[in-house]
């Protein structure tokens, strides 16, 4: 499923998120902590349980996995 980065939408938590093209990933993981990787090389597979992916991501075509 791909996401679109916004500060109130909220989805089931992610296995793992795949990130197209390379950037900022802002993210809420299941537990509340908030996230931030600065520099995101595309082709990257994150294995964070995200809720949220916050309008601070520059990162694009960022893509939730489930199992």
């Amino acid at each position: 499923m791909a996401l679109t980065p916004s500060n109130i939408t909220v989805f089931q938590a992610t296995d793992a998120l795949w990130v197209e093209g390379g950037g900022r990933v802002d993210l809420v993981l299941e537990d509340g902590q908030l996230v931030v990787l600065l520099t995101v090389p595309s082709g990257s597979v994150l294995p964070f349980r995200a809720k949220t992916l916050r309008a601070a991501t520059t990162a694009s075509n960022v893509v939730a996995l489930y199992h």
